[in-house]
C-alpha cells in the first residue's frame, strides 16, 4: 500500500487550527463537542489504536506531520509585527508549548521546568527577605517589618492605609540629626 502523506497533511492542518483557536468547540458527526486543541492528539491515538489492532495505517507519517507542523509553527515561522516594522519567529507562548499537547496530569510532574522555576523563584525571595531584614537591622529608623515584607510573606494580606499626619518639631529635628551624624561618618 502506498502512502502519499495526506494524513500528515490533514493532522499538520489540525495543528495550525490548534495554534489559531486552541479553546472552539467543534461538533463531531453532531455528537461529540471537542476543543480544537484536542483533536490532533486524538487523531494520533485513533492511528495507534489502528495499528495495535491490526489495519495498515501510516503511524509514522501521522507523527512526522505532527511534529513536524509543530517544529515549524513552534520556532520558524515568520511574524512580522506591521506597528514596529520588527520580526519574530514561531509562537513562543506557553499555550503551544510541547507539554500543552499532553492531559494536564502530565504537566504537573516533579522536576519539571514549572517545578525549577517555582524553586528558584522561592530561594530568590527568600535571600530578598534576608537581604531586607539585615538592612534592618542595620538601619536605626526603621521599625519593625517593612511593608513589602508583610505582604509578601502573607500574598492575603494587605498593609494598612498609610496615616496622614503632621511630623512633630521632635521628629523632624531628630531626623535632621540623624541624617547629619550620617554624614559626618
Amino acid at each position: 500500500m502506498q502512502y502519499h502523506g495526506q494524513m500528515a497533511l490533514f493532522i499538520s492542518v489540525l495543528v495550525a487550527f490548534t495554534q489559531l483557536i486552541p479553546e472552539h468547540q467543534v461538533q463531531i458527526l453532531g455528537l461529540f463537542k471537542v476543543r480544537v486543541k484536542t483533536l490532533p492528539m486524538a487523531y494520533l491515538f485513533f492511528s495507534t489504536a489502528m495499528v495495535m489492532i491490526g489495519f495498515q495505517c501510516p503511524y509514522i507519517v501521522i507523527q512526522f506531520g505532527w511534529f513536524v507542523s509543530w517544529i515549524y509553527l513552534r520556532f520558524y515561522k515568520r511574524n512580522t509585527d506591521i506597528v514596529n516594522g520588527t520580526n519574530t519567529y514561531g509562537d513562543r507562548s506557553e499555550t503551544f508549548a510541547l507539554t500543552s499537547w499532553f492531559p494536564p496530569f502530565l504537566h504537573q510532574l516533579p522536576g519539571g521546568a514549572r517545578a525549577e522555576a517555582e524553586r528558584r523563584r522561592a530561594l530568590a525571595l527568600k535571600a530578598l527577605d534576608q537581604r531586607l531584614a539585615n538592612s534592618a537591622t542595620n538601619s536605626p529608623t526603621q521599625n519593625g517589618p517593612s511593608t513589602s515584607q508583610s505582604s509578601r510573606s502573607s500574598p492575603a494580606a494587605t498593609a494598612p492605609p498609610p496615616v496622614d499626619r503632621k511630623p512633630s518639631t521632635v521628629e523632624i529635628d531628630g531626623a535632621d540629626t540623624a541624617s547629619n551624624e550620617t554624614e559626618g561618618k
